[in-house]
Protein backbone atom coordinates (compact mmCIF):
# COMPACT_ATOMS: atom_id res chain seq x y z
CA UNK A 1 0.00 0.00 0.00
CA UNK A 2 2.60 2.14 0.69
CA UNK A 3 4.02 2.10 -2.99
CA UNK A 4 1.12 4.09 -4.02
CA UNK A 5 0.23 6.24 -1.24
CA UNK A 6 4.58 7.03 -1.33
CA UNK A 7 3.79 10.47 -3.24
CA UNK A 8 1.13 11.77 -0.91
CA UNK A 9 2.82 11.08 2.11
CA UNK A 10 6.05 13.04 0.71
CA UNK A 11 3.71 15.49 0.13
CA UNK A 12 2.32 16.08 3.64
CA UNK A 13 2.62 19.89 4.93
CA UNK A 14 3.71 20.68 8.65
CA UNK A 15 -0.36 21.86 9.24
CA UNK A 16 -1.55 18.60 7.94
CA UNK A 17 0.46 16.60 10.19
CA UNK A 18 -0.63 18.76 12.66
CA UNK A 19 -4.01 18.17 11.53
CA UNK A 20 -3.68 14.55 11.67
CA UNK A 21 -2.39 14.95 15.10
CA UNK A 22 -5.12 16.80 16.68
CA UNK A 23 -7.80 15.01 14.62
CA UNK A 24 -5.43 11.70 16.93
CA UNK A 25 -6.14 13.17 20.03
CA UNK A 26 -9.87 13.75 19.31
CA UNK A 27 -10.96 10.64 17.81
CA UNK A 28 -8.80 8.05 19.15
CA UNK A 29 -7.22 9.06 22.66
CA UNK A 30 -10.06 11.11 23.96
CA UNK A 31 -12.65 9.09 22.14
CA UNK A 32 -11.36 5.59 22.43
CA UNK A 33 -10.17 6.27 26.32
CA UNK A 34 -13.50 7.82 27.54
CA UNK A 35 -15.56 4.93 25.43
CA UNK A 36 -13.86 2.32 27.18
CA UNK A 37 -14.44 3.51 30.71
CA UNK A 38 -17.57 3.97 29.29
CA UNK A 39 -18.17 0.03 27.75
CA UNK A 40 -16.38 -0.90 31.52
CA UNK A 41 -18.94 0.63 33.34
CA UNK A 42 -22.09 -0.47 31.38
CA UNK A 43 -22.22 -3.19 28.27
CA UNK A 44 -21.01 -3.67 25.08
CA UNK A 45 -24.53 -3.28 23.93
CA UNK A 46 -24.92 0.38 25.62
CA UNK A 47 -21.37 0.88 23.85
CA UNK A 48 -23.00 0.07 20.59
CA UNK A 49 -26.19 1.85 21.43
CA UNK A 50 -23.97 4.97 22.65
CA UNK A 51 -22.04 4.78 18.40
CA UNK A 52 -25.52 5.34 17.06
CA UNK A 53 -25.52 9.03 18.81
CA UNK A 54 -22.57 9.69 16.84
CA UNK A 55 -24.61 10.67 13.81
CA UNK A 56 -26.72 13.08 15.55
CA UNK A 57 -23.29 14.88 17.19
CA UNK A 58 -21.81 14.56 13.58
CA UNK A 59 -24.76 15.91 12.16
CA UNK A 60 -24.91 18.76 14.56
CA UNK A 61 -21.12 19.44 14.19
CA UNK A 62 -21.62 19.62 10.37
CA UNK A 63 -24.39 21.65 10.39
CA UNK A 64 -22.40 24.22 12.16
CA UNK A 65 -19.50 23.61 9.84
CA UNK A 66 -22.08 23.79 7.03
CA UNK A 67 -20.45 21.25 5.45
CA UNK A 68 -23.80 19.78 5.60
CA UNK A 69 -26.89 21.40 4.87
CA UNK A 70 -30.64 20.50 6.11
CA UNK A 71 -33.73 22.18 4.22
CA UNK A 72 -36.88 21.35 5.87
CA UNK A 73 -39.48 22.64 3.56
CA UNK A 74 -37.72 19.09 1.40
CA UNK A 75 -38.66 15.57 2.10
CA UNK A 76 -34.85 14.90 2.31
CA UNK A 77 -34.29 17.51 5.19
CA UNK A 78 -37.29 16.20 6.94
CA UNK A 79 -36.21 12.66 6.70
CA UNK A 80 -32.70 13.79 8.05
CA UNK A 81 -34.45 15.50 11.10
CA UNK A 82 -36.57 12.67 11.32
CA UNK A 83 -33.83 9.88 11.47
CA UNK A 84 -31.38 11.32 13.84
CA UNK A 85 -34.58 11.79 16.74
CA UNK A 86 -35.59 8.31 15.84
CA UNK A 87 -31.91 7.75 16.61
CA UNK A 88 -31.65 9.50 19.70
CA UNK A 89 -34.94 7.69 21.33
CA UNK A 90 -33.21 4.24 20.33
CA UNK A 91 -30.40 4.97 21.76
CA UNK A 92 -32.29 6.55 24.92
CA UNK A 93 -34.46 3.29 25.15
CA UNK A 94 -31.48 0.83 25.04
CA UNK A 95 -30.17 2.77 28.15
CA UNK A 96 -32.82 3.12 30.70
CA UNK A 97 -35.30 0.44 29.33
CA UNK A 98 -34.35 -3.22 29.64
CA UNK A 99 -37.80 -4.79 29.80
CA UNK A 100 -38.08 -8.76 29.60
CA UNK A 101 -35.24 -10.84 28.69
CA UNK A 102 -35.24 -13.52 25.97
CA UNK A 103 -34.45 -16.99 26.89
CA UNK A 104 -32.38 -18.70 24.63
CA UNK A 105 -32.41 -22.56 23.51
CA UNK A 106 -29.06 -23.31 24.43
CA UNK A 107 -25.87 -21.89 26.18
CA UNK A 108 -22.22 -22.56 25.10
CA UNK A 109 -19.65 -21.12 27.47
CA UNK A 110 -16.09 -21.16 26.22
CA UNK A 111 -14.20 -19.23 28.92
CA UNK A 112 -14.91 -19.92 32.39
CA UNK A 113 -13.83 -17.01 34.99
CA UNK A 114 -14.20 -16.78 38.74
CA UNK A 115 -13.35 -12.98 38.16
CA UNK A 116 -16.14 -10.91 36.70
CA UNK A 117 -17.21 -7.24 36.37
CA UNK A 118 -21.49 -6.48 36.38
CA UNK A 119 -21.84 -2.87 36.69
CA UNK A 120 -23.52 -1.43 39.51
CA UNK A 121 -26.33 1.07 38.90
CA UNK A 122 -23.65 3.90 40.04
CA UNK A 123 -21.07 2.73 37.65
CA UNK A 124 -23.74 2.25 34.63
CA UNK A 125 -24.85 6.17 35.10
CA UNK A 126 -21.33 6.82 35.05
CA UNK A 127 -20.74 4.49 32.06
CA UNK A 128 -23.24 5.83 30.08
CA UNK A 129 -22.12 9.61 30.82
CA UNK A 130 -18.37 8.65 29.35
CA UNK A 131 -20.30 6.41 26.38
CA UNK A 132 -22.05 10.07 25.57
CA UNK A 133 -18.72 12.24 25.75
CA UNK A 134 -17.62 10.06 23.53
CA UNK A 135 -20.48 10.38 21.18
CA UNK A 136 -19.65 14.29 21.16
CA UNK A 137 -16.01 13.64 20.51
CA UNK A 138 -16.32 10.97 17.38
CA UNK A 139 -19.24 13.58 16.30
CA UNK A 140 -16.82 16.56 16.28
CA UNK A 141 -14.01 13.95 15.43
CA UNK A 142 -16.07 12.89 11.80
CA UNK A 143 -16.69 16.73 11.02
CA UNK A 144 -12.99 17.61 11.14
CA UNK A 145 -12.11 14.15 9.39
CA UNK A 146 -13.46 15.63 6.33
CA UNK A 147 -11.61 18.89 6.58
CA UNK A 148 -8.20 17.35 7.03
CA UNK A 149 -8.99 15.41 3.97
CA UNK A 150 -9.20 18.17 1.76
CA UNK A 151 -5.26 18.19 2.37
CA UNK A 152 -4.41 14.95 3.04
CA UNK A 153 -6.13 13.13 0.36
CA UNK A 154 -5.39 10.00 0.93
CA UNK A 155 -7.33 8.29 4.02
CA UNK A 156 -4.26 5.63 4.03
CA UNK A 157 -1.90 8.45 4.71
CA UNK A 158 -4.64 10.18 7.14
CA UNK A 159 -5.54 6.75 8.98
CA UNK A 160 -1.66 5.62 9.50
CA UNK A 161 -1.01 9.48 10.96
CA UNK A 162 -3.82 9.03 13.80
CA UNK A 163 -2.70 5.63 14.39
CA UNK A 164 0.10 6.93 15.16
CA UNK A 165 -0.01 10.31 16.99
CA UNK A 166 -2.83 8.26 19.68
CA UNK A 167 -0.66 5.60 19.83
CA UNK A 168 2.30 8.29 21.32
CA UNK A 169 -0.38 10.51 23.01
CA UNK A 170 -2.55 7.12 24.66
CA UNK A 171 0.72 6.01 26.16
CA UNK A 172 0.97 8.95 28.21
CA UNK A 173 -2.05 9.13 29.63
CA UNK A 174 -1.91 5.34 30.65
CA UNK A 175 1.49 5.63 32.15
CA UNK A 176 -0.07 8.95 33.97
CA UNK A 177 -3.01 7.20 34.92
CA UNK A 178 -1.66 3.73 35.86
CA UNK A 179 1.55 3.09 37.84
CA UNK A 180 1.60 -0.12 38.59
CA UNK A 181 4.23 -2.10 36.65
CA UNK A 182 2.16 -5.39 36.57
CA UNK A 183 -1.21 -3.79 34.61
CA UNK A 184 1.09 -3.61 31.59
CA UNK A 185 1.87 -6.63 31.29
CA UNK A 186 0.09 -9.02 28.81
CA UNK A 187 -0.39 -12.49 29.03
CA UNK A 188 -1.66 -14.99 26.46
CA UNK A 189 -5.70 -14.41 27.64
CA UNK A 190 -8.95 -12.90 26.11
CA UNK A 191 -6.65 -9.21 26.69
CA UNK A 192 -4.09 -10.05 24.06
CA UNK A 193 -6.70 -10.77 22.09
CA UNK A 194 -8.53 -8.39 21.77
CA UNK A 195 -5.81 -6.07 21.52
CA UNK A 196 -4.49 -7.35 18.90
CA UNK A 197 -7.85 -7.70 17.04
CA UNK A 198 -8.26 -4.16 17.64
CA UNK A 199 -4.74 -2.92 16.38
CA UNK A 200 -4.73 -5.50 13.35
CA UNK A 201 -8.40 -5.75 11.87
CA UNK A 202 -10.24 -2.54 13.32
CA UNK A 203 -7.97 0.26 12.97
CA UNK A 204 -6.54 -0.72 9.61
CA UNK A 205 -9.52 -1.94 8.05
CA UNK A 206 -12.37 -0.26 10.38
CA UNK A 207 -11.05 3.45 10.30
CA UNK A 208 -9.61 3.26 6.95
CA UNK A 209 -12.70 2.68 5.52
CA UNK A 210 -14.21 5.07 7.69
CA UNK A 211 -11.93 8.08 6.48
CA UNK A 212 -12.90 6.87 3.02
CA UNK A 213 -16.32 6.54 3.34
CA UNK A 214 -15.94 10.38 4.50
CA UNK A 215 -14.01 11.39 2.00
CA UNK A 216 -16.74 9.87 -0.67
CA UNK A 217 -19.98 10.45 0.99
CA UNK A 218 -19.46 12.85 3.97
CA UNK A 219 -19.11 12.51 7.64
CA UNK A 220 -23.19 12.42 8.39
CA UNK A 221 -23.31 9.28 5.75
CA UNK A 222 -20.46 7.26 7.82
CA UNK A 223 -22.34 8.13 10.78
CA UNK A 224 -25.60 7.19 10.52
CA UNK A 225 -24.51 3.58 9.89
CA UNK A 226 -23.74 2.88 12.83
CA UNK A 227 -27.01 1.01 13.94
CA UNK A 228 -25.63 -2.35 12.28
CA UNK A 229 -23.00 -1.46 14.86
CA UNK A 230 -25.72 -1.89 17.73
CA UNK A 231 -27.85 -4.76 16.14
CA UNK A 232 -24.10 -7.40 15.94
CA UNK A 233 -23.35 -6.07 19.11
CA UNK A 234 -27.31 -6.91 20.77
CA UNK A 235 -26.52 -10.18 18.89
CA UNK A 236 -23.29 -11.13 20.52
CA UNK A 237 -24.25 -10.16 23.86
CA UNK A 238 -26.34 -12.50 24.27
CA UNK A 239 -25.25 -15.42 22.91
CA UNK A 240 -21.04 -14.84 23.46
CA UNK A 241 -20.92 -12.79 26.61
CA UNK A 242 -24.69 -13.92 28.36
CA UNK A 243 -25.28 -10.33 28.65
CA UNK A 244 -29.93 -10.95 28.39
CA UNK A 245 -31.53 -9.23 25.58
CA UNK A 246 -34.05 -7.57 26.93
CA UNK A 247 -37.46 -5.82 25.55
CA UNK A 248 -36.27 -2.43 25.79
CA UNK A 249 -32.74 -3.62 23.87
CA UNK A 250 -35.18 -4.58 20.59
CA UNK A 251 -37.48 -1.46 21.19
CA UNK A 252 -33.97 0.66 20.89
CA UNK A 253 -32.72 -1.32 17.87
CA UNK A 254 -36.10 -0.85 16.73
CA UNK A 255 -35.91 2.94 16.23
CA UNK A 256 -32.48 2.97 15.37
CA UNK A 257 -32.62 0.73 12.71
CA UNK A 258 -35.85 3.29 11.77
CA UNK A 259 -33.35 6.39 11.93
CA UNK A 260 -30.95 5.05 10.23
CA UNK A 261 -33.02 4.36 7.15
CA UNK A 262 -35.56 7.77 8.00
CA UNK A 263 -31.71 9.52 7.52
CA UNK A 264 -30.45 7.59 4.19
CA UNK A 265 -33.84 7.99 2.55
CA UNK A 266 -32.88 11.90 3.30
CA UNK A 267 -29.39 11.87 1.43
CA UNK A 268 -30.55 8.60 -1.45
CA UNK A 269 -30.52 11.28 -3.59
CA UNK A 270 -26.84 12.06 -3.17
CA UNK A 271 -26.14 8.43 -3.37
CA UNK A 272 -24.79 6.87 -7.11
CA UNK A 273 -22.83 3.97 -6.12
CA UNK A 274 -22.74 0.93 -3.40
CA UNK A 275 -19.24 1.22 -2.81
CA UNK A 276 -19.68 3.41 0.30
CA UNK A 277 -22.69 1.58 1.57
CA UNK A 278 -20.88 -1.66 1.77
CA UNK A 279 -17.74 -0.17 3.38
CA UNK A 280 -19.78 1.54 5.82
CA UNK A 281 -21.26 -1.84 6.56
CA UNK A 282 -17.77 -3.13 7.30
CA UNK A 283 -17.02 -0.51 9.93
CA UNK A 284 -19.70 -1.77 11.88
CA UNK A 285 -19.38 -4.86 11.76
CA UNK A 286 -15.72 -4.37 12.63
CA UNK A 287 -16.71 -1.86 15.41
CA UNK A 288 -19.60 -4.23 16.85
CA UNK A 289 -16.94 -6.99 17.34
CA UNK A 290 -14.64 -4.21 19.22
CA UNK A 291 -17.23 -3.69 21.78
CA UNK A 292 -17.85 -7.10 22.72
CA UNK A 293 -14.01 -8.29 23.33
CA UNK A 294 -13.13 -5.10 24.53
CA UNK A 295 -16.04 -5.50 27.53
CA UNK A 296 -15.26 -9.33 28.09
CA UNK A 297 -11.27 -7.82 28.17
CA UNK A 298 -12.56 -5.35 31.00
CA UNK A 299 -14.55 -7.86 32.60
CA UNK A 300 -11.39 -9.74 32.69
CA UNK A 301 -9.85 -7.08 34.68
CA UNK A 302 -8.12 -5.37 32.16
CA UNK A 303 -7.23 -1.89 32.55
CA UNK A 304 -8.66 0.22 30.53
CA UNK A 305 -6.51 2.97 29.55
CA UNK A 306 -3.77 0.34 29.03
CA UNK A 307 -5.84 -1.58 26.82
CA UNK A 308 -6.61 1.27 24.68
CA UNK A 309 -3.15 2.52 24.42
CA UNK A 310 -2.12 -1.22 23.67
CA UNK A 311 -4.60 -0.97 20.99
CA UNK A 312 -3.36 2.30 19.50
CA UNK A 313 0.68 1.04 19.76
CA UNK A 314 -0.21 -2.51 17.68
CA UNK A 315 -2.47 -0.35 14.89
CA UNK A 316 0.28 2.41 14.24
CA UNK A 317 2.75 -1.05 14.13
CA UNK A 318 0.75 -2.32 11.28
CA UNK A 319 -0.46 0.76 9.72
CA UNK A 320 2.80 2.17 9.55
CA UNK A 321 4.13 -0.76 6.36
CA UNK A 322 0.92 0.15 4.80
CA UNK A 323 0.99 3.90 4.90
CA UNK A 324 4.50 3.81 3.42
CA UNK A 325 3.79 1.62 0.72
CA UNK A 326 0.42 3.00 -0.06
CA UNK A 327 0.77 6.88 0.81
CA UNK A 328 4.10 8.10 1.19
CA UNK A 329 3.45 11.01 -1.14
CA UNK A 330 0.83 12.11 1.05
CA UNK A 331 2.65 12.24 4.32
CA UNK A 332 5.45 13.74 2.67
CA UNK A 333 3.02 16.55 1.89
CA UNK A 334 1.80 17.30 5.37
CA UNK A 335 1.63 20.30 6.74
CA UNK A 336 2.55 21.35 10.07
CA UNK A 337 -1.30 22.93 10.37
CA UNK A 338 -1.95 18.92 9.26
CA UNK A 339 -0.12 17.63 11.47
CA UNK A 340 -1.66 19.62 14.20
CA UNK A 341 -4.84 19.23 12.91
CA UNK A 342 -4.25 15.07 13.58
CA UNK A 343 -3.06 15.46 16.95
CA UNK A 344 -6.39 17.49 18.42
CA UNK A 345 -8.09 14.60 16.11
CA UNK A 346 -6.38 11.85 17.37
CA UNK A 347 -6.93 13.40 21.43
CA UNK A 348 -11.16 14.52 20.38
CA UNK A 349 -11.52 10.80 18.86
CA UNK A 350 -9.36 8.35 20.13
CA UNK A 351 -7.22 9.72 23.49
CA UNK A 352 -10.78 11.15 25.08
CA UNK A 353 -13.63 9.43 22.92
CA UNK A 354 -12.10 6.24 22.96
CA UNK A 355 -9.71 5.70 26.29
CA UNK A 356 -11.24 8.02 28.41
CA UNK A 357 -15.51 8.25 27.99
CA UNK A 358 -16.02 5.11 26.02
CA UNK A 359 -13.89 3.31 28.03
CA UNK A 360 -15.32 4.04 31.71
CA UNK A 361 -18.91 3.58 30.14
CA UNK A 362 -18.70 0.55 28.93
CA UNK A 363 -17.29 -0.93 32.03
CA UNK A 364 -20.25 1.21 34.38
CA UNK A 365 -22.66 -0.30 32.43
CA UNK A 366 -22.46 -2.49 29.50
CA UNK A 367 -21.36 -3.46 25.73
CA UNK A 368 -25.18 -2.92 24.65
CA UNK A 369 -25.10 0.28 26.36
CA UNK A 370 -22.37 1.17 24.46
CA UNK A 371 -23.44 0.01 21.37
CA UNK A 372 -26.96 2.02 21.62
CA UNK A 373 -24.91 5.27 23.57
CA UNK A 374 -22.83 4.97 20.19
CA UNK A 375 -25.90 5.41 17.72
CA UNK A 376 -26.52 8.94 19.42
CA UNK A 377 -22.87 9.95 17.64
CA UNK A 378 -25.32 10.63 14.10
CA UNK A 379 -27.12 13.10 16.39
CA UNK A 380 -24.27 15.12 17.77
CA UNK A 381 -22.53 14.88 14.64
CA UNK A 382 -25.27 16.00 12.70
CA UNK A 383 -25.99 19.17 15.44
CA UNK A 384 -22.25 19.60 14.44
CA UNK A 385 -21.96 19.49 10.88
CA UNK A 386 -25.54 21.80 11.24
CA UNK A 387 -24.07 24.51 13.26
CA UNK A 388 -20.64 24.11 10.95
CA UNK A 389 -23.14 24.64 8.00
CA UNK A 390 -21.62 21.21 7.03
CA UNK A 391 -25.21 20.18 6.43
CA UNK A 392 -28.42 22.00 6.13
CA UNK A 393 -32.00 21.28 7.29
CA UNK A 394 -34.93 22.37 5.69
CA UNK A 395 -38.17 22.12 7.79
CA UNK A 396 -40.32 22.70 4.94
CA UNK A 397 -39.48 18.97 3.54
CA UNK A 398 -40.07 15.72 3.91
CA UNK A 399 -36.20 15.34 4.30
CA UNK A 400 -35.60 17.63 6.73
CA UNK A 401 -38.41 16.56 9.06
CA UNK A 402 -37.29 12.96 8.83
CA UNK A 403 -33.94 14.40 9.94
CA UNK A 404 -34.79 15.77 13.17
CA UNK A 405 -37.24 13.33 13.74
CA UNK A 406 -34.61 10.89 13.52
CA UNK A 407 -32.45 12.74 15.92
CA UNK A 408 -35.27 12.76 18.44
CA UNK A 409 -35.46 8.64 18.04
CA UNK A 410 -32.53 7.99 18.14
CA UNK A 411 -31.81 10.13 21.69
CA UNK A 412 -35.08 8.57 23.00
CA UNK A 413 -34.17 5.09 21.73
CA UNK A 414 -30.85 5.45 24.02
CA UNK A 415 -32.51 7.25 26.83
CA UNK A 416 -34.77 3.95 27.35
CA UNK A 417 -31.48 1.88 27.01
CA UNK A 418 -30.22 3.35 29.72
CA UNK A 419 -32.58 3.50 31.91
CA UNK A 420 -35.16 1.10 31.46
CA UNK A 421 -34.97 -2.65 31.38
CA UNK A 422 -37.38 -4.42 32.18
CA UNK A 423 -38.65 -8.15 32.09
CA UNK A 424 -35.92 -10.28 30.14
CA UNK A 425 -36.83 -12.87 27.13
CA UNK A 426 -35.52 -16.17 27.47
CA UNK A 427 -33.85 -17.34 23.91
CA UNK A 428 -34.26 -20.46 22.50
CA UNK A 429 -30.52 -20.94 23.05
CA UNK A 430 -27.23 -19.62 23.84
CA UNK A 431 -23.58 -19.72 22.87
CA UNK A 432 -21.74 -17.92 25.83
CA UNK A 433 -18.13 -17.42 24.58
CA UNK A 434 -17.21 -15.39 28.02
CA UNK A 435 -18.71 -17.16 30.82
CA UNK A 436 -18.46 -15.68 33.85
CA UNK A 437 -19.69 -16.40 37.95
CA UNK A 438 -21.95 -14.34 38.61
CA UNK A 439 -21.86 -15.01 42.45
CA UNK A 440 -18.26 -13.57 42.50
CA UNK A 441 -19.01 -10.86 40.05
CA UNK A 442 -19.11 -7.07 40.15
CA UNK A 443 -22.80 -5.60 39.51
CA UNK A 444 -22.59 -2.05 38.77
CA UNK A 445 -23.84 0.12 41.25
CA UNK A 446 -26.94 2.51 39.90
CA UNK A 447 -24.41 5.46 40.27
CA UNK A 448 -22.23 3.42 38.54
CA UNK A 449 -24.76 3.05 35.86
CA UNK A 450 -25.73 6.62 35.50
CA UNK A 451 -21.57 7.61 35.65
CA UNK A 452 -21.64 5.07 32.86
CA UNK A 453 -24.18 6.54 30.65
CA UNK A 454 -22.74 10.18 31.84
CA UNK A 455 -19.60 8.76 29.84
CA UNK A 456 -21.16 7.79 26.93
CA UNK A 457 -22.87 10.92 26.67
CA UNK A 458 -19.49 12.79 26.58
CA UNK A 459 -18.19 9.94 24.13
CA UNK A 460 -20.63 11.14 22.02
CA UNK A 461 -20.63 14.39 21.91
CA UNK A 462 -16.42 13.37 20.99
CA UNK A 463 -17.11 11.77 18.49
CA UNK A 464 -19.71 13.38 16.53
CA UNK A 465 -17.61 16.61 16.76
CA UNK A 466 -14.40 14.30 15.73
CA UNK A 467 -16.82 13.40 12.94
CA UNK A 468 -17.28 17.01 11.71
CA UNK A 469 -13.82 18.13 12.00
CA UNK A 470 -12.46 14.92 10.10
CA UNK A 471 -14.01 16.21 6.72
CA UNK A 472 -12.30 19.54 7.85
CA UNK A 473 -9.01 17.78 8.09
CA UNK A 474 -9.23 15.39 4.74
CA UNK A 475 -9.80 18.66 2.84
CA UNK A 476 -6.27 19.84 3.35
CA UNK A 477 -5.06 16.07 3.66
CA UNK A 478 -7.16 14.05 1.31
CA UNK A 479 -5.27 10.69 2.13
CA UNK A 480 -7.30 8.17 4.38
CA UNK A 481 -4.98 6.35 4.92
CA UNK A 482 -2.51 9.00 6.40
CA UNK A 483 -5.03 10.49 8.52
CA UNK A 484 -5.94 7.19 9.81
CA UNK A 485 -2.29 6.43 10.75
CA UNK A 486 -1.35 9.73 12.27
CA UNK A 487 -4.28 9.61 14.59
CA UNK A 488 -3.67 6.26 15.61
CA UNK A 489 -0.14 6.75 16.25
CA UNK A 490 -0.63 10.26 18.19
CA UNK A 491 -3.61 8.75 19.99
CA UNK A 492 -1.31 6.28 20.71
CA UNK A 493 1.33 8.64 22.52
CA UNK A 494 -1.28 10.24 24.52
CA UNK A 495 -2.84 7.08 25.54
CA UNK A 496 0.62 5.81 26.85
CA UNK A 497 1.08 9.28 28.93
CA UNK A 498 -2.77 8.92 29.82
CA UNK A 499 -2.58 5.43 31.03
CA UNK A 500 0.56 5.31 32.91
CA UNK A 501 -0.43 8.56 34.61
CA UNK A 502 -3.43 6.34 35.69
CA UNK A 503 -2.06 3.05 36.66
CA UNK A 504 1.22 2.86 38.31
CA UNK A 505 1.21 -0.91 38.96
CA UNK A 506 3.52 -3.07 36.14
CA UNK A 507 1.55 -6.16 36.75
CA UNK A 508 -1.73 -4.34 34.69
CA UNK A 509 0.71 -3.57 31.54
CA UNK A 510 1.12 -7.51 31.16
CA UNK A 511 -0.84 -9.09 28.45
CA UNK A 512 -1.27 -12.79 28.75
CA UNK A 513 -2.88 -15.26 26.22
CA UNK A 514 -6.60 -14.28 27.22
CA UNK A 515 -9.68 -12.34 26.20
CA UNK A 516 -7.81 -9.04 26.79
CA UNK A 517 -5.64 -10.21 24.29
CA UNK A 518 -7.85 -11.01 21.75
CA UNK A 519 -9.58 -7.67 22.54
CA UNK A 520 -6.36 -6.06 21.67
CA UNK A 521 -5.86 -7.79 18.58
CA UNK A 522 -8.98 -7.37 17.34
CA UNK A 523 -9.52 -3.82 17.60
CA UNK A 524 -6.71 -2.90 16.24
Amino acid sequence: MEYYRRKEMGSLSKGDVMKIFVQAILGFTVGLNVYGLGVKYTSATLGAAAFNCVPVTTFFFALISRMEKVNIRKASGMAKIGGLILCIAGVAVLAFYKGPYLKPLFKFHLFQTQQSHVSSKKEWILGCFLLFLTCLTWGLWYVLQAWVLRSCPSPLVLTFGQTFSSAIQSFFVAIAIERNPSEWKLAWNISLAAILYCGAFVIPVGNYLSSWVVKKKGPVFQAVTTPFNLIFTLIGSEFLLNDGIGLGSIIGAILLVLSLYSVLWGKKKEMNSIKPCFAALVCQITFAGMNLLSKAAFSFGMNTFIFFFYRQAVGTIFLLPLTIYFSRKDMASLSKGDMLKNFMQAILGFTFGLNIAYGLGIKYTSATMGAAAYNCVPVTTFFFALVSRMEKVNLKKASGIAKVGGSILCIAGVAVLAFYKGPHFNTLFKFHLFQTDHQQSHVSSKKEWILGCFLLFLTCLSWGLWFVLQAWVLRSCPSPLVVTFGQTFLSAIQSFFVAIAIERNPSQWKLAWNISLAAILYCV
